[in-house]
């Protein structure tokens, strides 16, 4: 996974048909770890890795970015909470 995360913050705003070749090939790493058939339904072995879509895997990569660098806009901060033990503490 961490082969299939290293710089997938460059997707981030790029058209849908990109983002669905690299969805392919999650989906397809989710099989092959789990040994689950082709016809199944992948979408609750998704759920239970905790594996976000391609779009909301770039998504969340560029907002950490920002939000542990203390560049981020009011408006990200605002929304994001950190736990008190967290390392990315502001």
């Amino acid at each position: 996974m961490s082969r299939l995360d290293y710089c997938n913050g460059l997707l981030y705003g790029r058209p849908a048909c990109h983002l669905h070749k690299i969805q392919r090939v999650f989906t397809a790493a989710a099989r092959l770890v789990c040994y689950v058939p082709r016809l199944c339904h992948i979408t609750p072995l998704l759920l239970h890795f905790h594996w976000l879509p391609v779009k909301e895997r770039t998504q969340n990569k560029v907002l950490l970015f920002f939000l542990k660098r203390n560049v981020a806009p009011d408006y990200v901060t605002n929304l994001v909470e950190l736990q008190s033990g967290s390392k990315y503490n502001l």
